[in-house]
Order: C-alpha cells, then structure tokens, then sequence
C-alpha cells in the first residue's frame, strides 16, 4: 500500500495512515533546501490580532438565542467549558485554555454560581459585547497564538532548482499519483520555529460541503461558493534538521477506536494543546534530518476517489524547548468533486499545449542588432516543444559609436516604451500589444523564411508582413541624448506615475511624461563615494535604495539615512551580479574570472532602537519651516527643511503628537556646504498639500532653486508624499567666467559662501511674462550681491539699504531683454547700525501688524534689535 525506492524500513500508524519513512532526503538536500528558503526570506506564519476582528464580531447581526444554539454542540442546554474554547478558536487565532474562559467568566460576571456552565437563562443576561471587549482588552504574544512560526514557499515546477524538481519526483513515486496532480499542487512550504515555536493540533485540510470550493480549482469551475478550503488530500513532511529539545509530530487521537470532538478536553486536558500535552498523544514522531512522514488528509469514497475529511489526521507541532526546528510540507490538491478536478486538470493541459496569442503566458524580450535596430520580442517555452517567439515590435536606436541598447522599462501609462543605451542616452518609443502586429516565432527562428515557400504566404499572415518589410521600424518619440554621459544608463524603473533612471556617472534622474516627451524633474548624486549606480529599490517602509560600486566594492545606499548599509568587497563593478535582501539576511552573487561568487552576511540581532536617526553627516547650518499638511486620522504633519555642512539639504515631516521625525526627501546638488534656505509659498495649514519655491545657497557661491510639492498620501509610512522638481542652479564663478570684461567686475573668490539668504517679498512682476522672484543674499567677503533688504556683517553691523529703485530697473532690463541681468549697484546703505560686539549669526524680519517691521539679530552675546520704520 506505500511504495518508495528507498530501501529504508517504513513504519505506519495502525488507525491513522501515516508512514514515517527514515532518509527519505540526503543532508545536502535538507541544507539547500534551508539555505534557498533563508535567501527567499521568511515571513510569520500567523500574525497578532489586530482590532479589526473585534469591530467586526460587534458588528454582527445575530441574536442571542442563536448564539447559544451555535456553541452548544452537543444541545443539552448547557454550555461546558469545552464547547465554548472550540469556537473561541476559530476567529482571530488566539488559543484559549479553560483558565483563560474561567477568568473571561469573573471579568464580565458570566458565572454566578462558579461552575464553569453557563445555562440558557445564564446566558440570557449577558451582554455578548462585553465577551468582545473584554477579547480585545487582553495583551496577546505570539506563544498565545495558535501558531507560532516562520515560513516561505519554494517553487518546484519546470525551471526550477534540479533538486527541488527531484524531490517532487520522488514525492510522486510515493504517492502514486498521476503527475498532472501533483505538478499543479502547491508549492514546497517551508517552516522554522525557534524555541517556543508551536502548532496546535490542526487539520491540513476542511470538509468540502456543497457550499465549499477548493481553492485551487475555485477559478477554473467558475463557481462562487461562500466558503473556500484548501483541499489537501496527501501531506508529505519533510524533517531538515535535527532539533535538539522537543518539535515532535503528535497525532492526539491517532489509535483512537472512535472519534469524538468534545472528548479532545477532559478534566481541564486538551489534547490539542501542543505546548502543555504533547506527551499524552497517542502518536508522536520524533524530527530526524531527512525523514518523511507521509499520510492522508481525506478517506476513499468506496470508488477509489477522495471522501470525507479523515478526522484522525489531526496532528500538530510540539513546543520546541532548545534549539531550532526546520521542516517543510508538500500537499497535494485533490478535489472531492471529481468533475472540478478533471476540469482543472483539462484546462492545466490545455494551458500547457496552447499556441502563442492563445492564452499562453510569454516573455518579453528586447534585443539590439546591427545598424541600431532593437527587436522587442515575446518569447514563450513549454517543456518539451520549441520556443516560440512573436516579434511585437522594431526600433531604430540614434547613431553613436557603442548602438546598443543597455536598459528598458514597460510605463504603466500603456503604448510606451523607454530605455537607455551604451552613450547614456534615454529614449522613448511607441510599444503596441496588439497580436495584429505579431510575427510568428516560424519567421525569425528559420532565419525568416518561410517553409511553404513565398507563393503559399497569404498577404495578411503576420509572418509574411515581417518578410516583406510591412513591419515598421520605429523611430523614438523623444530622445534625452547623453543624459547619462558616455558611460551608459544601467536602469530604468517606473514608481508613482514618475520614472527614474540611473547610470554609472553617479547621479539618478527622476522624469515624468509630459505627452510623449520625456521632462527631467531632477538630477540627483546620492553621495560622493556612489561613482557607478546600478540600481534603484523602493522599499515598503518609504526608503530609496541605491545599488551601485565605488571603488572595488558594491555597495548598498540608503536615500532616508544618508548611508551605506552594506559595502562588499568584489573587485569592482561587474555586469553580471545579482543582490537579494531581507529581514534576516543578505546576499550578493556575481561573476568574476569565469567564476560565480557569493556573498552572504545574516542579519545582526539589534540590541539598541534609535528613535530619531541622524538626518546629516555633519553640522545642521540652517532651518526652515515650510508649513503644515493636513491628514486625516493623524495630527497635523509640519513640513521642515534642514541644510547641513555635508552638502545636503533634508525635507522632513514632524508630527505635533510625536516626536518622531520622517524624512521625505534629500537634496544634493551642492558641492559645498549649505549655509541659508529661503521659501516662497505657504505657510499655514492646508487640506489639499503645499507648494513652494526653496533656495538653498552655500559654499562655493552657488544657489539652487526647487519647486517643493508636499501632498498627503495614505500609502506612505510618513503619511505624506514631497515631490521635488529642481528648477534652476547659479554659481558666481560660472557667472564671473563667461564675462568678457570680468576684471571690471569684483574678483571671484572660489572659496566665497553665501551666508544668508531671503526672498524679497511682492517682487513678482506683473508686467513680464515670466514670473520672477528677487533673492536678498550676502556673501561672506563682505561684498553686496543680487537685492538686499538688510544685511549683517562679521563686525556687528546691521546695514539697511533701499531697493525700491533698483528692483524697479531691474524689472525694466528683464523686460527690455537685454541679455543677462548684472549685479545691483545699491550704494551707501541708508542707515548702519552696531546691534553686536561680535559677527551676527543669524538675522530675520517680520512684519508687524501695524506696518512696521520687526528686525531680529543674534549673535554670540545674545542681543535684540527693536522695531525699524516701515520703509525697510
């Protein structure tokens, strides 16, 4: 009745069908096995309830009389301890015991007499929202889940690894079931626990009733069944390691003569509890690397098809006391409806035999060939046939010397295409789905010939449209040439309606469409040691990732820190590699001398939780608020932007409730430090989100200009979502360069700072067609650059200046257009004063409400200057 070509000895249960069968996996299998799912990542297998089932429970129109008719299993009117954990169990996957009902019972004044039974006139008197409450008030930790484990999925069909395709050929030859059943069950599962790991005693698999549908062959019946289960006719566990206390298979009932659900507790017992009475069940399997147990989930129906649920498969995984235990599962899905499952299993053949265009699933595939034409094709391959290939569409890439294509990406707007080539150059072509415009895979892989000969090729056959030329060579709509210089673009990605592309000068740009032209928002170099990016990553929790090299090393960048969170030695950059990460390890393969290399480090446990992490390198130099946003559901969200001695400057949300700090973007166009931010735009609360205008101005005189749009967006950690559009860039030097006549100008100073920065408020000019705003900015060599309102100097001097008069010539020259708009000569100032013994630090004004202004200094002997008359 069990076969298996091992010739280890099999022993089997005498009630419960199940075989334990020693060395069924070799120890290399069960550490690959191991070693792939680490890679993959493993996710908790079970969750902590969450209010939501609570609010649901409370929402549910049921009576009490009902109620008390579901939980009285056994209808004698009484309800026992024992009835009522069977269901309590069923909702949000906590595990009660009957001290845990006992103490629910005190807490809501359920048991006046004590006896652990609640009557019908008992039950009567309660209120059934306290019993939710009081669910929902009680701290829950993962030992008082049902389930208490990790685990991940490996797939086992064509393609995959050779020996996860080998142990489902063997799992066959166990089995003895067609192979058409077992290549379309489920996946390899595969589980660790951790000391204090469990599963409570569970069934695999549920009853099908005629108001139940298996789900794996739910879609292809078309049927709508309210309820669903997952249909496990055979379950085949794998041990992968030998655990050093505990994790043992107990089967409570499996030499039981009858079965009987209420007898699973007797005197406060329950068999089904897998951390306290393991040792009570009439069956358990000790975990040894490599041994199988294999059993059945389902009964024969008497015509050799699948029947009713076997209840003595009920089993579960004891508490693991020392060590850690890895196993994994393989089901095997058999519907109890055999017409669904001959259906299922047409449809999967059907699949598998399709032709292309007809419901099978392709791949796309982008090749470039000589002269510059790049071929998108769609490549398909089932076992046991020859690919076959459409050809869906050709582009003519721009002459240059290296005319190959390096990078694509599909824009979810549709109809588009965008890649980047060797010359660092980004393009956009029109991509059509359409089967119309196919050629089949016969044309291209016989060298596009046709076997039938010229004369047998109608004129409409895609595949003679293709022979004779019909097929247009596309040029692109929009060409951002050289965008990523000589070097190359290494990626192209698509994220929230923008579009992101990376290249190995260092820098990422972000772009949106605009029509059918690509428009460059932002160009961005995430850090000085990053020369080559290869790639960028948008995690779930809000980070940008950046891939990349420096030096002889790859390295992993955070955008939110500011820094690296991996650098691995591998020589340099290389084109073939590979990086994968998780919570719990990391991994970086790649290809050097012919060789495959890999590198993998585990995840450190963290002893420490920093509450606000560093958002700068270096010294904060300057702050700016730019307003708040509102957000329903959470306090107001104030927006703030930093600039810093490392030459970036940091927007960040900061909520009034908290002091938690979310940073939404970093800018880093500067070459020197950032000493002065000024804004024009809101500054109150807004429902809708902020737009501004941010100046930054530093080191090296050099000023950058960003359009700041901040907008809620309940799918970010942060609550809301900061687009940056990088709008204008001026450096003196650049400036003092291009003049013709630059010794009658001051002499640039490389090393001269822009040390305060302010936009001259109503200096918008109506009149011209463009919209201008005046900066007031002050150098650190003294000297009086662009408008000024006032300005403070090393020596303690504050100095007021009148502009009125040259702001009003400057509108004149703008509009006049006589080229580029010099320096102000503005003269003496009007009045000087010494507010400090020392070099002022900062300086601001405000204007009161009686229309004066109000000017603020500070210095190191901390000093105020009074009110100003209002010609300031």
């Amino acid at each position: 009745m069990v076969s298996c070509s091992s010739s280890s000895s099999v022993s089997v249960a005498a009630r419960t069908f199940a075989a334990e069968i020693p060395d069924f996996l070799t120890e290399e299998e069960c550490k690959l096995i191991v070693h792939l799912a680490q890679l993959k990542g493993l996710q908790k297998s079970q969750i902590l309830p969450t209010d939501d089932y609570e609010e649901a429970m409370e929402m549910i129109e049921i009576s009490q009389m009902d109620i008390f008719n579901l939980l009285d299993h056994n209808q004698d009117g009484q309800l026992q301890l024992k009835e009522v954990l069977t269901h309590t169990r069923l909702g949000n996957g906590r595990w009660m015991t009957p001290e845990n009902i006992r103490e629910m019972y005190t807490a809501v004044k359920a048991d006046p007499d004590g006896n652990g039974v609640l009557s019908l006139e008992e039950f009567k008197q309660l209120n059934i929202r306290d019993f939710h409450k009081y669910m929902g008030s009680q701290k829950v930790k993962m030992s008082d889940l049902v389930r208490n484990s990790q685990h991940t999925w490996l797939y086992q069909g064509e393609g995959a690894h050779q020996v996860m395709r080998a142990i489902r050929q063997r799992v066959m030859r166990l089995t003895r079931l067609p192979p058409e059943i077992v290549e379309h069950s489920e996946p390899l599962q595969v589980v660790r626990y951790d000391q204090g790991g469990h599963y409570h005693a569970h069934m695999d698999s549920g009853p099908v009733f005629p108001e139940t549908a298996c789900s794996h062959t739910k879609l292809v019946a078309n049927e709508s069944a309210p309820f669903e289960t997952s249909c496990r006719y055979v379950t085949v566990l794998f041990y992968l390691n030998n655990v050093t206390g505990g994790g043992e298979t107990v089967f409570p009932i499996a030499d039981n003569r009858t079965y009987e659900e209420m007898s699973l507790i007797q005197n406060d017992v329950d068999l089904r509890d897998t951390r306290k009475n393991c040792d009570k069940g009439n069956l358990r399997v000790k975990p040894q690397q490599g041994t199988a147990v294999f059993w059945y989930n389902y009964l024969s129906d008497g015509e050799g098809w699948v029947g009713e649920l076997d209840d003595f498969a009920l089993h579960g995984g004891c508490l693991v006391t020392q060590g850690t235990k890895w196993i994994a599962n393989n089901w095997i899905n058999v519907d109890p409806n055999r017409r669904r499952q001959l259906q299922f299993q047409q449809e999967m053949e059907r699949y598998a035999g399709a032709e292309p265009g007809a419901g099978a699933a392709g791949e796309w595939t982008l090749a470039s060939g000589p002269d510059g034409e790049m071929l998108c094709l769609d490549v398909t391959h089932r076992p046991g046939q020859a690919p076959q290939v459409q050809l869906r569409g050709r582009y003519l890439l721009p002459p240059c010397k290296q005319r190959w294509h390096t990078c694509a990406a599909f824009l979810p707007q549709g109809g588009l295409l965008v890649c980047g080539d060797r010359r660092g150059s980004l393009l956009l072509f029109p991509c059509s789905s359409s089967p119309g415009w196919a050629a089949e895979g016969t044309g291209i892989t016989n060298g596009g010939t046709n076997p039938g000969g010229e004369d047998s090729c109608g004129e409409s056959e895609p595949s003679c449209l293709l022979q004779k030329g019909v097929l247009p060579l596309e040029a692109p709509l929009s060409v951002l040439f050289g965008l990523h210089g000589k070097t190359g673009v290494t990626s192209v990605t698509c994220h929230r309606g923008y579009i992101y592309s990376t290249g190995r000068d260092g820098f990422y740009r972000q772009l949106r469409l605009q029509g059918q032209q690509l428009e460059v928002l932002r160009k961005h170099r995430p850090c000085k040691g990053l020369q080559w990016i290869e790639e960028l990553r948008f995690t779930p929790d809000g980070d940008l990732v950046m891939l990349g090299f420096h030096a002889d090393n790859f390295v992993v960048w955070s955008s939110r820190t500011g820094e690296n969170l991996h650098c691995i030695p591998c020589g340099g950059g290389h084109r073939s590699w590979s990086y994968f990460s998780s919570p719990s390890a990391e991994a970086f393969a790649f290809v050097k001398c012919g060789d495959v290399m890999l590198y993998r480090r585990k995840a450190e446990p963290c002893e420490q939780q920093v509450l606000l992490a560093s958002l700068h390198g270096r010294e904060i130099a300057c702050v700016r608020r730019l307003g708040a946003v509102e957000v329903p559901g959470h306090a107001a969200l104030n927006i703030f932007v930093t600039g810093s001695e490392d030459t970036t400057a940091c927007i960040l949300a900061l909520s009034e409730h908290s002091q938690g700090a979310m940073p939404l973007a970093r800018l880093s166009d500067h070459i020197s430090s950032v000493r002065a931010l000024a804004l024009s735009g809101p500054t109150g609360p807004s429902n809708e989100g902020l737009s501004a205008l941010l100046f930054s101005a530093g080191g090296r005189a050099q000023i950058e200009c960003y359009r700041l749009l901040c907008a809620r967006d309940p799918t970010s950690e942060s609550a809301v979502a900061c687009q940056v559009i990088h709008l204008a860039s001026h450096r003196l030097d650049k400036h003092w360069e291009r003049k013709k006549n630059r010794h009658k100008l001051v002499k640039m100073d490389p090393e001269t700072r822009y040390m305060s920065l302010s936009v001259v408020p109503g200096t918008s000019s109506k009149q011209l067609t463009t919209s201008w705003k005046f900066l007031a900015a002050a150098c650190r060599d003294g000297s009086v650059r662009r408008h000024l309102l006032c300005s403070a100097a090393t020596d303690g001097s504050i100095a007021f200046w009148d502009i009125t008069s040259p702001i009003a010539d400057a509108m004149d020259a703008l509009h006049r257009a006589e080229g580029e708009m010099q320096p102000l000569a503005l003269g003496t100032p009007l009045l000087t004063v010494m507010a400090h013994s020392c070099g002022v630090n900062s300086l601001h004004v405000r204007e009161m409400l009686d229309g004066q202004y109000l000017v603020a200094s500070g210095s190191a002997p901390i000093s105020m200057l009074g009110t100003a008359t209002g010609w300031v």
